[in-house]
C-alpha cells in the first residue's frame, strides 16, 4: 500500500468546536422531546378539565330550568290561590254581615294560610291595595315561587361561570398546541441558534399556558 493511499483513508481532523456543537444539539433535541411529552400531558389534562366543566355547565343549566319550571308552577298555584281567596272573601264579607257563624267558619277555613294570617279573619278589615298587609299577603302567597325563581337564577349564573371556565381550559389547550408546534420544529433545524430560538419560544409559551392553567378552578 502506498503512502498516498494511506493518507487518503485517514479521516479528516474535526473542526474546532464541532464536538461541542453536536453535544449541544443533542441536549437541545432531548429538551425538545421532554417539552413535547410534558406539553402533551398538559394538553390532555386541559382537555379533561374542559370536558368536566362542560358537563358541569349542562348540569347547572338543567337544574336551573327545573327550578324555573317549578317556580312557574308555584306562581300559577299562587295565582289560583289568590283568585280563590278573592272569591271567598266576597262570600265571607256577606256572611260576616249576617253573622252566619258556622258557614262563615267553613269559608274562612278554605282560605289560604296567607289569607288567614294577613287578613285577620273572621273579623275582616278593609285592606286597600297599597296597604303593607296586602303586600305581605302577596309575598307570603308567592314565597315558594320566589324562592325557586331565585334558586333558578343562581344556578343559571353558576352555569355561565362553569361555561367560562371550560372555555378558558380550551384556550389553554390551544396555547399548549402552539408551544408543542415550536418544540417539535426545534429538532429538525440544523443551525444551533435556530434550535435554541424555537425551543426557547416553545418553552416560554408552554410556561405561560401552565401558569394560566394553575389559576383556573376545577369542577367541585
Amino acid at each position: 500500500m502506498s503512502t498516498e493511499e494511506t493518507t487518503a483513508s485517514e479521516p479528516a481532523p474535526a473542526k474546532p468546536g464541532t464536538d461541542w456543537a453536536e453535544f449541544a444539539a443533542q441536549v437541545l433535541d432531548l429538551c425538545s422531546a421532554l417539552l413535547l411529552g410534558v406539553s402533551t400531558i398538559c394538553m390532555g389534562y386541559s382537555a379533561f378539565q374542559a370536558g368536566a366543566w362542560e358537563g358541569e355547565t349542562l348540569k347547572k343549566f338543567n337544574e336551573s330550568q327545573a327550578a324555573i319550571a317549578t317556580a312557574n308552577d308555584e306562581s300559577m298555584k299562587a295565582a289560583q290561590g289568590g283568585m280563590l281567596d278573592a272569591s271567598l272573601l266576597v262570600k265571607i264579607v256577606e256572611l260576616n254581615a249576617t253573622d252566619a257563624g258556622t258557614l262563615l267558619t267553613t269559608y274562612t277555613d278554605m282560605l289560604s294560610p296567607a289569607g288567614r294570617e294577613v287578613m285577620g279573619l273572621p273579623k275582616l278589615p278593609d285592606v286597600p291595595a297599597n296597604d303593607p298587609s296586602a303586600k305581605k299577603y302577596e309575598d307570603t302567597l308567592m314565597e315558594k315561587a320566589n324562592a325557586k325563581r331565585k334558586e333558578g337564577e343562581k344556578l343559571f349564573a353558576e352555569g355561565n361561570a362553569a361555561d367560562e371556565n371550560g372555555d378558558s381550559y380550551e384556550l389553554v389547550g390551544i396555547v399548549l398546541t402552539i408551544a408543542t408546534f415550536f418544540a417539535g420544529l426545534a429538532p429538525i433545524m440544523r443551525r444551533l441558534f435556530m434550535k435554541i430560538g424555537l425551543l426557547g419560544l416553545g418553552g416560554f409559551i408552554w410556561l405561560i399556558a401552565v401558569l394560566w392553567m394553575l389559576f383556573l378552578p376545577s369542577p367541585g
